[in-house]
């Protein structure tokens, strides 16, 4: 058997292991090189910065038994560009880096799934703080650190 394969995209001979599996094709494995369809991933992913987040979020409510009732262009719509958080510009949606101006979609009430009205676009580091927690927990954590803060830099003044 051959262990090289030419990629239909470059053009270049590349050995079996460079070329994803498919099982659409009759020798089960892609016609573009893994290079070649990384290539391909990003230009599209960027081509539809919503899309891929429609996708993903689609993807999420399966896997956890949530409603879903998105559209690529209602996320298009509610996009504003800045995390309403902490008012920082957004990258466009698709980047995979987790950086303070990564925007991410978040579900306002968890348990209603991934629905029109319950979902809006904040920043990455707005999600990780909010996760599952409700407004009274999060005000509770903030409350507790502003207290400690506080105690810290009395005992730090009368030191």
């Amino acid at each position: 058997m051959d262990e090289s394969k030419t990629c239909f995209k470059c053009g270049e001979v590349k050995p079996l292991s460079e070329f994803n599996k498919n099982k659409t094709k009759k020798n089960g494995i892609s016609t573009h090189c893994k290079v070649c369809h990384a290539v391909y991933a990003k230009k599209h992913s960027m081509s539809r910065p919503f899309y891929r987040t429609m996708t993903h979020a689609r993807h999420r409510a399966a896997q956890y038994g949530l409603e879903f009732d998105l559209t690529e262009a209602y996320l298009e719509a509610i996009w504003t560009g800045y995390c309403p958080v902490f008012g920082i510009k957004f990258n466009l949606p698709g980047a995979t880096s987790k950086m303070p101006q990564t925007p991410t979609l978040d579900r306002v009430i968890p348990h209603k799934g991934y629905t029109q009205g319950n979902v809006v676009w904040i920043s990455d580091f707005a999600n990780r703080i909010k996760m599952e927690a409700t407004s009274e927990e999060i005000q509770a954590v903030a409350t507790w650190l502003q207290q400690t803060e506080e105690e810290i830099k009395r005992h730090e003044d009368t030191s």
